[in-house]
């Protein structure tokens, strides 16, 4: 999905709010095959985390490898730089998880 710059500044308050929350994870999986645009990240882990708050996001667990993630195992939501592949050169970045 693309934004233009103006949805990324909208969306800018719903990462931030984001970042130290912590949670555990519910189910993590290892992706070998990703979609296209992500061949260079495989592979990778992907968990449904619940945050502490009670919400459950989808997102990538990073700096553990996938054989040492535990259900249960508690985990702080950070930023993180994605691939650079805007044509304009705009920086995204968005929230992973990494083991608390």
């Amino acid at each position: 999905m693309t934004y233009s710059p103006v949805q990324m500044w909208r969306r800018q308050k719903d990462i931030s709010s984001l970042i130290g929350q912590q949670g555990h994870i519910l189910f993590a999986t290892n992706v070998r095959i990703p979609p296209s645009g992500f061949a260079e990240m495989a592979p990778y882990a992907v968990g449904i985390i619940q945050l502490d708050s009670g919400e459950k996001m989808i997102g990538q667990i990073v700096d553990t490898p996938y054989e040492a993630l535990v259900v249960g195992q508690k985990v702080r939501a950070v930023p993180r730089r994605l691939p650079n592949t805007d044509p304009e050169g705009i920086i995204h970045y968005t929230i992973k998880f990494v083991a608390a």
